[in-house]
């Protein structure tokens, strides 16, 4: 996607839907000041229903860093985009954006995001990563934060924030609401699935109910109409392992969706209640940073073993951490691709997937280390954990190269010889 597409694209869709929209926008920012010139280290920008009642926070500005928030109209808002390349300016700060500008659509997500209560269409603008502060914000009278992620994730108000190794870091998200109508909350009770919905009444009238769900491979599919009223229920004949919810007008438009399997789901709560082992869903929502680290299962021979090598032992020379297999670097479970896994039980695989792990790990590193394997199955995925405890005989190396890693946020990297390295021998 280029500008002139994200830009029609925008105008078309508020066009469509104009008779929610109040005209005004809220852009809500952080930024940190680089070389004399402030930066973007992340954006949220999001269109206002006519409904709605916002008021902006006031800005605080740190030593080099600053939280900012503004309501504009949607015209001037189409004016920073066609000039973003120049940056843009939120009350006395110009903000530059970052080099290599991107347009991105990232789809229609579904009620209940990070973004709005909402469904709506997801956009990203910019480039390259910029981190904020690394160290606590300190000013009094002003809320303190821990860090630059920490002030992020608080200010911009992300629930599914993952670090270091967030992608939105450096970027504007703009984010367009479908005001019309949404899944206000799915309820299964005494084998009945009910679900409420909000919008405007003209729209309840014309509104279908569509889901599909699925118990041990069994498919089914059931259409239920509104008529007027704000709520509507489907019998479920056997508890679902998976389920999938949308709203769709009578001209063919999806309005909102849900989905809930049992490795993701659709806004903030879950509707199907399973035994799932929440630290791992926890490190997986968290994202990579200095105790963990995400790989796909690879095969023998594969470059990124020793991706895998440089990552234990980075994690022996600190304080541990686990890496885990089957997870992509977006947080997303991509679990054992087929053509490794060759007609093998789940089971058997990881079986013999551990064990030459395992021999891999004890030909590849100058010291014995204690590992630890768990792997858990999400629906027709595996995922395999691996516990790497803090090394009692540091330095760890590789071998033959005799090369040391250590960790920092979610990188390894070589100790500094002067600093660093004294330290990690000494202990």
């Amino acid at each position: 996607m280029d500008k002139k597409e994200l830009l029609n694209d925008i105008k078309s869709f508020i066009t469509n839907h104009k008779e929610n929209y109040s005209g005004k926008v809220l852009i809500s920012s952080v930024i940190i000041k680089e070389d004399h010139t402030w930066k973007n280290c992340l954006t949220k920008i999001k269109l206002i229903n006519k409904e709605e009642i916002i008021s902006p926070r006031k800005n605080i500005l740190y030593d080099v860093f600053a939280l900012l928030e503004v309501i504009t109209s949607i015209e001037k808002l189409i004016k920073i985009i066609e000039n973003i390349e120049e940056g843009f300016k939120i009350g006395d700060f110009d903000i530059t954006c970052n080099w290599q500008i991107k347009y991105d659509y990232q789809g229609y997500k579904p009620s209940n995001n990070d973004y709005s209560d909402f469904a709506g269409n997801l956009y990203f603008i910019g480039g390259p990563t910029i981190l904020p502060v690394m160290y606590p914000t300190v000013k009094y009278g002003v809320p303190c934060y821990k860090n630059g992620l920490h002030a992020i994730k608080s200010w911009l108000n992300l629930d599914e924030f993952h670090n270091y190794s967030d992608a939105r870091l450096g970027k504007i998200i703009l984010f367009v609401p479908n005001f019309r109508a949404r899944i206000k909350n799915l309820e299964l009770k005494d084998n009945k699935l009910i679900i409420t919905i909000e919008g405007n009444k003209k729209i309840l009238k014309e509104l279908e109910c569509q889901i599909v769900y699925s118990t041990r491979g069994k498919i089914y599919q059931k259409n239920a109409k509104f008529t007027g009223k704000a709520e509507t229920s489907f019998l479920i004949e056997e508890e679902p392992d998976e389920i999938f919810v949308q709203l769709v007008t009578s001209e063919g438009e999806k309005i909102d969706f849900y989905e809930d399997t049992p490795y993701r789901h659709s806004g903030k709560e879950r509707l199907l209640k399973r035994d799932i082992n929440k630290k791992v869903i926890e490190k997986i929502k968290n994202g990579e940073n200095e105790i963990t680290e995400f790989k796909p299962f690879i095969n023998k021979g594969d470059e990124k073993e020793k991706e895998v090598i440089n990552t234990i032992i980075a994690f022996a020379n600190c304080r541990g951490g686990n890496l885990i297999f089957g997870v992509n670097d977006n947080c997303e479970v991509i679990g054992i691709p087929k053509k490794l896994i060759k007609g093998k039980s789940f089971a058997d695989f990881i079986k013999e997937y551990t064990g030459d792990l395992r021999k891999f790990v004890s030909d590849r590193i100058n010291k014995k280390l204690k590992l630890d394997f768990k792997s858990y199955e999400f629906s027709n995925n595996i995922i395999l954990e691996v516990f790497v405890e803090e090394g009692k005989n540091k330095p760890y190396a590789t071998t033959p190269e005799n090369q040391i890693y250590i960790r920092r946020g979610a990188n390894n990297r070589m100790p500094d010889p002067d600093t660093e390295l004294p330290l990690l021998i000494k202990k």
